[in-house]
Protein backbone atom coordinates (compact mmCIF):
# COMPACT_ATOMS: atom_id res chain seq x y z
CA UNK A 1 0.00 0.00 0.00
CA UNK A 2 1.35 3.49 0.69
CA UNK A 3 0.95 6.65 -1.72
CA UNK A 4 -1.40 5.59 -4.62
CA UNK A 5 0.12 5.26 -8.01
CA UNK A 6 -1.91 7.70 -10.32
CA UNK A 7 -1.18 8.71 -13.90
CA UNK A 8 1.21 11.11 -14.55
CA UNK A 9 0.00 13.36 -12.18
CA UNK A 10 2.68 15.92 -10.76
CA UNK A 11 1.46 18.11 -8.38
CA UNK A 12 4.14 20.03 -5.80
CA UNK A 13 2.21 21.43 -3.18
CA UNK A 14 4.53 24.07 -1.14
CA UNK A 15 3.49 24.13 2.47
CA UNK A 16 5.63 26.51 4.09
CA UNK A 17 4.02 26.29 7.85
CA UNK A 18 5.11 27.56 11.06
CA UNK A 19 4.41 25.37 14.35
CA UNK A 20 1.68 27.37 15.42
CA UNK A 21 -0.21 27.41 11.99
CA UNK A 22 -0.74 23.80 12.56
CA UNK A 23 -1.29 23.49 16.55
CA UNK A 24 -1.63 26.10 19.31
CA UNK A 25 1.12 26.66 21.93
CA UNK A 26 2.83 23.83 23.38
CA UNK A 27 1.07 21.87 26.50
CA UNK A 28 3.25 19.98 29.02
CA UNK A 29 5.11 16.61 28.06
CA UNK A 30 2.91 13.42 28.08
CA UNK A 31 3.15 12.02 31.19
CA UNK A 32 4.95 8.81 31.54
CA UNK A 33 7.21 9.15 27.99
CA UNK A 34 11.03 10.63 27.40
CA UNK A 35 11.89 13.63 25.91
CA UNK A 36 12.85 11.58 22.53
CA UNK A 37 9.18 9.60 22.47
CA UNK A 38 7.45 13.03 23.54
CA UNK A 39 9.25 14.93 20.67
CA UNK A 40 8.13 11.57 18.27
CA UNK A 41 4.68 12.00 19.25
CA UNK A 42 4.42 16.03 18.68
CA UNK A 43 6.65 15.21 14.96
CA UNK A 44 4.02 12.93 14.27
CA UNK A 45 0.76 14.82 14.67
CA UNK A 46 2.35 17.87 13.57
CA UNK A 47 2.33 16.28 10.51
CA UNK A 48 -1.18 14.62 10.67
CA UNK A 49 -2.00 18.31 11.31
CA UNK A 50 -0.62 19.34 7.94
CA UNK A 51 -3.26 17.76 6.33
CA UNK A 52 -0.62 17.15 3.65
CA UNK A 53 0.18 13.52 2.23
CA UNK A 54 3.11 13.98 1.46
CA UNK A 55 4.45 15.22 4.90
CA UNK A 56 2.76 12.44 6.62
CA UNK A 57 3.79 9.38 4.59
CA UNK A 58 7.66 11.04 5.62
CA UNK A 59 6.75 10.69 9.37
CA UNK A 60 5.12 7.65 8.99
CA UNK A 61 8.57 6.30 7.35
CA UNK A 62 10.42 8.27 10.07
CA UNK A 63 9.04 7.33 13.25
CA UNK A 64 5.92 4.44 12.75
CA UNK A 65 6.87 0.65 13.29
CA UNK A 66 6.30 -0.75 9.70
CA UNK A 67 3.41 -3.33 9.84
CA UNK A 68 1.72 -2.25 13.30
CA UNK A 69 -1.58 -0.57 13.51
CA UNK A 70 0.13 2.68 14.52
CA UNK A 71 1.74 2.59 10.67
CA UNK A 72 -1.83 1.38 9.40
CA UNK A 73 -3.84 4.10 10.91
CA UNK A 74 -1.01 6.68 9.73
CA UNK A 75 -0.80 5.09 6.07
CA UNK A 76 -5.32 5.24 5.60
CA UNK A 77 -4.56 9.48 6.94
CA UNK A 78 -2.32 9.91 3.85
CA UNK A 79 -4.01 7.45 1.44
CA UNK A 80 -7.43 9.72 2.75
CA UNK A 81 -5.51 13.12 1.69
CA UNK A 82 -3.71 11.48 -1.28
CA UNK A 83 -6.88 10.64 -3.01
CA UNK A 84 -8.55 14.08 -2.25
CA UNK A 85 -5.60 15.79 -4.20
CA UNK A 86 -5.64 13.32 -6.55
CA UNK A 87 -9.43 13.55 -7.75
CA UNK A 88 -8.78 17.49 -7.41
CA UNK A 89 -6.31 17.32 -9.88
CA UNK A 90 -7.55 15.34 -12.83
CA UNK A 91 -10.72 16.63 -15.01
CA UNK A 92 -14.34 14.75 -15.64
CA UNK A 93 -12.73 12.32 -17.72
CA UNK A 94 -9.93 11.34 -15.37
CA UNK A 95 -6.92 13.25 -17.29
CA UNK A 96 -4.62 15.35 -15.22
CA UNK A 97 -5.51 19.49 -15.39
CA UNK A 98 -2.47 20.57 -14.84
CA UNK A 99 -3.43 23.07 -12.02
CA UNK A 100 -2.17 22.36 -8.67
CA UNK A 101 -5.08 21.22 -6.78
CA UNK A 102 -6.29 22.96 -3.71
CA UNK A 103 -5.02 21.58 -0.46
CA UNK A 104 -6.84 20.54 2.34
CA UNK A 105 -7.42 22.55 5.78
CA UNK A 106 -5.05 21.99 8.12
CA UNK A 107 -5.91 20.32 11.31
CA UNK A 108 -4.90 21.22 14.58
CA UNK A 109 -3.83 18.70 17.69
CA UNK A 110 -3.00 19.86 21.54
CA UNK A 111 -0.69 17.87 24.09
CA UNK A 112 -1.40 17.42 27.15
CA UNK A 113 0.02 15.55 30.15
CA UNK A 114 -2.91 12.76 29.34
CA UNK A 115 -2.27 12.88 26.12
CA UNK A 116 -2.94 14.38 22.42
CA UNK A 117 -6.39 16.26 21.36
CA UNK A 118 -6.43 15.68 16.99
CA UNK A 119 -9.24 17.28 14.91
CA UNK A 120 -8.96 17.72 11.52
CA UNK A 121 -10.87 17.90 8.62
CA UNK A 122 -11.42 14.28 7.91
CA UNK A 123 -12.99 13.90 10.67
CA UNK A 124 -13.15 9.68 10.66
CA UNK A 125 -9.44 10.44 12.17
CA UNK A 126 -10.60 12.83 14.98
CA UNK A 127 -10.36 11.82 18.28
CA UNK A 128 -8.27 11.61 21.86
CA UNK A 129 -4.54 9.61 21.57
CA UNK A 130 -2.95 8.55 24.44
CA UNK A 131 -1.24 5.15 26.10
CA UNK A 132 1.44 5.32 23.45
CA UNK A 133 3.94 2.32 22.63
CA UNK A 134 6.98 2.20 21.12
CA UNK A 135 9.06 -0.82 19.93
CA UNK A 136 12.99 -1.65 21.20
CA UNK A 137 14.07 0.79 18.48
CA UNK A 138 12.07 3.88 19.70
CA UNK A 139 9.89 3.91 16.90
CA UNK A 140 5.85 3.85 17.97
CA UNK A 141 3.35 0.23 17.57
CA UNK A 142 0.23 1.57 18.68
CA UNK A 143 -1.72 3.80 21.09
CA UNK A 144 -5.07 4.27 22.26
CA UNK A 145 -7.71 6.39 20.87
CA UNK A 146 -11.07 7.18 21.90
CA UNK A 147 -13.34 10.40 21.02
CA UNK A 148 -12.46 14.24 21.36
CA UNK A 149 -13.75 13.91 24.58
CA UNK A 150 -11.94 10.92 25.61
CA UNK A 151 -14.86 8.41 25.36
CA UNK A 152 -15.09 5.03 23.86
CA UNK A 153 -11.08 4.55 24.60
CA UNK A 154 -9.74 1.11 22.44
CA UNK A 155 -5.90 0.75 21.72
CA UNK A 156 -5.61 0.43 17.73
CA UNK A 157 -4.82 -3.12 17.62
CA UNK A 158 -8.62 -3.48 18.14
CA UNK A 159 -9.76 -0.47 16.16
CA UNK A 160 -7.88 -0.99 12.77
CA UNK A 161 -7.74 -4.38 10.43
CA UNK A 162 -5.64 -4.40 7.04
CA UNK A 163 -7.24 -5.72 3.74
CA UNK A 164 -5.21 -8.56 2.53
CA UNK A 165 -6.12 -10.32 -0.68
CA UNK A 166 -6.65 -9.03 -4.45
CA UNK A 167 -9.66 -9.79 -6.08
CA UNK A 168 -11.22 -8.60 -9.66
CA UNK A 169 -14.52 -8.78 -10.12
CA UNK A 170 -16.69 -6.41 -12.29
CA UNK A 171 -14.42 -4.34 -13.70
CA UNK A 172 -12.40 -3.22 -10.48
CA UNK A 173 -9.49 -4.77 -8.41
CA UNK A 174 -8.78 -4.40 -4.43
CA UNK A 175 -5.96 -5.23 -3.49
CA UNK A 176 -5.67 -3.31 -0.26
CA UNK A 177 -7.15 -1.13 2.57
CA UNK A 178 -8.09 -1.06 6.00
CA UNK A 179 -11.55 -0.83 7.88
CA UNK A 180 -11.28 1.11 10.96
CA UNK A 181 -13.82 1.28 13.66
CA UNK A 182 -14.10 4.89 14.52
CA UNK A 183 -14.60 6.15 18.48
CA UNK A 184 -17.72 7.21 17.34
CA UNK A 185 -18.88 3.94 16.98
CA UNK A 186 -19.24 4.78 12.97
CA UNK A 187 -16.31 2.88 10.57
CA UNK A 188 -14.34 3.65 8.08
CA UNK A 189 -13.92 1.37 4.95
CA UNK A 190 -10.70 2.51 2.77
CA UNK A 191 -10.30 0.18 -0.39
CA UNK A 192 -7.21 0.19 -2.39
CA UNK A 193 -8.66 0.21 -6.31
CA UNK A 194 -7.95 -0.05 -9.48
CA UNK A 195 -9.75 0.74 -12.93
CA UNK A 196 -9.31 -2.73 -14.81
CA UNK A 197 -12.06 -2.59 -17.32
CA UNK A 198 -12.14 -0.79 -21.24
CA UNK A 199 -14.25 2.67 -20.02
CA UNK A 200 -13.89 5.34 -17.46
CA UNK A 201 -15.94 4.47 -13.84
CA UNK A 202 -17.07 6.86 -11.67
CA UNK A 203 -18.85 6.30 -7.97
CA UNK A 204 -21.20 8.92 -5.91
CA UNK A 205 -21.64 9.71 -2.63
CA UNK A 206 -24.60 8.18 -1.72
CA UNK A 207 -25.58 4.70 -1.93
CA UNK A 208 -24.35 1.08 -1.76
CA UNK A 209 -23.74 -1.14 1.37
CA UNK A 210 -21.73 -3.32 3.27
CA UNK A 211 -22.23 -7.07 4.01
CA UNK A 212 -20.42 -8.31 6.46
CA UNK A 213 -19.84 -12.29 7.47
CA UNK A 214 -22.44 -12.45 9.90
CA UNK A 215 -24.83 -11.65 6.96
CA UNK A 216 -25.78 -8.30 8.29
CA UNK A 217 -25.98 -5.47 5.67
CA UNK A 218 -24.96 -1.46 6.46
CA UNK A 219 -25.54 1.20 4.46
CA UNK A 220 -22.64 3.28 3.43
CA UNK A 221 -21.90 7.00 1.82
CA UNK A 222 -18.67 7.37 0.30
CA UNK A 223 -16.56 10.16 1.53
CA UNK A 224 -14.47 10.66 -1.50
CA UNK A 225 -15.72 10.63 -5.29
CA UNK A 226 -13.86 11.00 -8.58
CA UNK A 227 -13.17 9.69 -11.87
CA UNK A 228 -11.09 6.64 -12.63
CA UNK A 229 -9.21 6.08 -16.38
CA UNK A 230 -8.37 3.12 -17.28
CA UNK A 231 -5.47 0.94 -15.23
CA UNK A 232 -5.90 4.19 -12.77
CA UNK A 233 -5.51 3.35 -8.96
CA UNK A 234 -7.37 5.36 -6.12
CA UNK A 235 -8.79 4.64 -3.02
CA UNK A 236 -12.50 4.08 -2.45
CA UNK A 237 -13.66 5.53 1.01
CA UNK A 238 -16.81 5.14 2.62
CA UNK A 239 -18.50 5.19 6.03
CA UNK A 240 -20.78 2.75 7.97
CA UNK A 241 -23.12 4.37 10.58
CA UNK A 242 -22.20 1.53 12.69
CA UNK A 243 -19.13 -0.80 13.58
CA UNK A 244 -19.40 -4.23 10.80
CA UNK A 245 -18.52 -7.23 11.82
CA UNK A 246 -14.84 -8.01 10.87
CA UNK A 247 -13.66 -11.26 11.05
CA UNK A 248 -9.91 -12.10 9.88
CA UNK A 249 -9.56 -14.38 6.83
CA UNK A 250 -13.31 -13.96 5.93
CA UNK A 251 -14.39 -12.38 3.09
CA UNK A 252 -16.66 -9.11 3.50
CA UNK A 253 -17.86 -7.09 0.44
CA UNK A 254 -19.00 -3.83 -0.51
CA UNK A 255 -21.84 -2.50 -2.95
CA UNK A 256 -20.53 0.45 -3.84
CA UNK A 257 -22.93 3.16 -6.22
CA UNK A 258 -20.73 3.31 -9.22
CA UNK A 259 -21.43 4.25 -12.83
CA UNK A 260 -19.65 3.76 -16.31
CA UNK A 261 -18.43 7.11 -17.44
CA UNK A 262 -17.82 10.40 -15.30
CA UNK A 263 -19.85 13.44 -15.03
CA UNK A 264 -22.69 14.00 -17.43
CA UNK A 265 -22.09 11.18 -19.49
CA UNK A 266 -22.33 8.48 -16.77
CA UNK A 267 -24.50 5.39 -16.41
CA UNK A 268 -25.17 3.50 -13.36
CA UNK A 269 -23.80 0.04 -13.59
CA UNK A 270 -23.08 -2.64 -10.92
CA UNK A 271 -20.45 -3.92 -9.24
CA UNK A 272 -19.34 -6.06 -6.15
CA UNK A 273 -15.75 -4.99 -4.12
CA UNK A 274 -14.91 -8.17 -2.42
CA UNK A 275 -11.90 -8.23 -0.02
CA UNK A 276 -10.43 -10.31 3.35
CA UNK A 277 -9.02 -8.47 6.14
CA UNK A 278 -5.96 -9.72 8.09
Amino acid sequence: MGKVRFISLVSTVVFLLSFNSISAAQAAPIDGLSTSQNKTVNDLFKALASSNPDRISAAKRKYLAKGTPAYFYVEMVENHYSTVRYFRGINNVGMPTGITPTPEPRGKYTATKRGVRFDGPADAFDGFHSNFKFNKNGKLRSWTVGTLANKNRLTLNNRILPITSNISKDGFQVDGGYIYKEPSMKATAQLRVKNISTNLKSWSFAGGNYGGPDGRYLDLGATITGCLYMDQVAFFETQLASWPTVVAGTEAVINPPVFNGCGGGNSSTSAVFRFQTG
